[in-house]
């Protein structure tokens, strides 16, 4: 069967299958919160659940500015949204070739770091602050180029 003997699906199938995408996700980011706040060290299920919360709300903006609005959407929004052209695909391409580049020498130097006695959780916070330095530097300096 070719892909174009398939109905498409209307936009009530549609929604209601993102509903239920949604609500299962919710119900699993909930369970490991309550899980995290019952067995985890100190308050990690509460910041987990803040971190979830704030990066729904940031993915549900990018995505309402995406395709809602998609010329005055930045790059980042409409690669989100699944609405990027070319361009938007050339950039994200290129941050991220970047930030594979400087990813190897980020983690030797923080495995060096780990040699000499750095802490391990003061040293995996900075390699993660190093690696989304790169990516934003190398997206804003790809999208500049292109």
């Amino acid at each position: 069967m070719s892909t174009t003997d398939r109905t498409p699906r209307t936009g009530s199938a549609r929604t209601l299958a993102v509903a239920v995408v949604l609500g299962v996700l919710a119900v699993l980011v909930a369970a490991a919160a309550l899980a995290l706040d019952r067995w985890g060290p100190g308050s990690m299920g509460r910041g987990f659940a803040v971190g979830a919360a704030t990066g729904a709300t940031l993915g549900a903006v990018a995505i309402w500015r995406g395709r809602r609005r998609p010329g005055s959407a930045t790059t980042g929004d409409r690669l989100f949204a699944g609405t990027a052209d070319e361009r938007d695909h050339a950039v994200a391409t290129g941050a991220f070739a970047a930030l594979g580049l400087a990813a190897l020498p980020l983690t030797f130097v923080a495995a060096g770091a780990l040699a000499f006695g750095a802490p391990a959780d003061a040293t995996a916070f900075f390699l993660i602050v190093g690696q989304v330095v790169v990516l934003v530097g190398a997206f804003a300096r790809q999208a500049r180029r292109l």
